[in-house]
């Protein structure tokens, strides 16, 4: 008992500290680099809220990861404790596998977006000329990466799984990731585009620019995880490879492992971003002129 009350203890002043440290606030230097990788020149009044902003998205992600993570370790450890059993009862025991853990973080990227609000101080809302697309946000490629990734999952799930005998999930183990694998694919893609389509209360051109920079980036956010949990789900679906080809089961695996935590680790934060709705193929660098709607308040 005494272990299990460490373990506890060990746990959750982890995840506090985690906590603690996405809700920090953005220093001068942290947002110099988040515009430079949209080519945006952030004016001074415009730090204060971007900071206050890049800190709310940080802080929902992380809690959408540690909330997952710590249910289903949590319940891990106290059912292994107390029931002598290796894993908690379904459906705990699916929070213990690292895509439960990227659809908490892409869950919190999406909610921190969708509630994400302007200035209180805007008087009119505003109206893009220039017709928002998802292709503007976020490179093309990566969607069609999710969706085949998702068909392969799907595809392996008719092969055999290897469980252990107190996991309730079974032989059925392969269908069920095939399914959830289809749900976080259909999930991101809904997502994004409810992203891409919700509404821009800005009143000038460097708003809108400074606006676009943050859509950008939950997509990314969003779209990273996502890809990442159906990679983590790809190579799960490897282990159920037959077992004379073992060796190919295990660097599958592997493989999808190590382009899952690239994917979390790198596709989350572009290096550079130009979006092109803002900065559109004519070289002018400026983003386009809003229009106002005078009958209506701020968003």
């Amino acid at each position: 008992m005494l272990g299990l009350i460490f373990a506890f203890t060990a746990g959750a002043v982890t995840l506090a500290l985690l906590l603690a440290w996405a809700g920090r606030t953005p220093g001068a230097g942290e947002l110099g680099r988040w515009a430079a990788r949209y080519e945006l020149d952030l004016r001074r009044e415009d730090r204060p809220w971007v900071a206050r902003e890049l800190r709310r998205g940080r802080l929902l992600r992380t809690l959408g990861f540690t909330a997952v993570f710590g249910i289903g370790m949590g319940a891990n450890i106290w059912w292994g404790a107390v029931h002598q059993v290796s894993t908690a009862p379904f459906p705990l025991n699916l929070l213990i596998h690292p895509a439960a853990w990227a659809t908490g973080y892409l869950v919190g990227a999406t909610v921190a977006e969708l509630t994400r609000r302007g200035r209180d101080r805007q008087p009119v809302r505003a109206a893009a000329l220039v017709p928002r697309r998802l292709g503007d946000y976020l490179p093309g490629w990566m969607l069609w990466v999710e969706r085949g990734v998702a068909l392969a999952v799907l595809a392996l799930s008719p092969l055999p799984h290897l469980s252990p005998p107190d996991d309730p999930s079974g032989p059925g183990h392969g269908f069920m990731a095939g399914v959830a694998a289809i749900a976080i694919a259909a999930a991101v893609e809904l997502a994004l585009r409810s992203m891409v389509v919700r509404r821009q209360p800005v009143a000038t051109p460097a708003e809108l620019a400074v606006d676009d920079a943050m859509r950008s980036t939950s997509i990314h956010r969003t779209a990273g995880a996502g890809l990442a949990a159906l990679l983590f789900l790809l190579g799960e679906q490897a282990g159920g490879l037959p077992p004379r080809v073992w060796l190919l089961s295990s660097v599958v695996g592997l493989l999808c492992y190590g382009l899952a935590i690239g994917a979390w680790k790198d596709l989350t934060v572009p290096l550079r971003w130009r979006i092109r709705r803002a900065y559109g193929s004519g070289g002018s660098g400026q983003a386009p002129l809003p229009r106002h709607d005078p009958g209506r308040g701020p968003a």
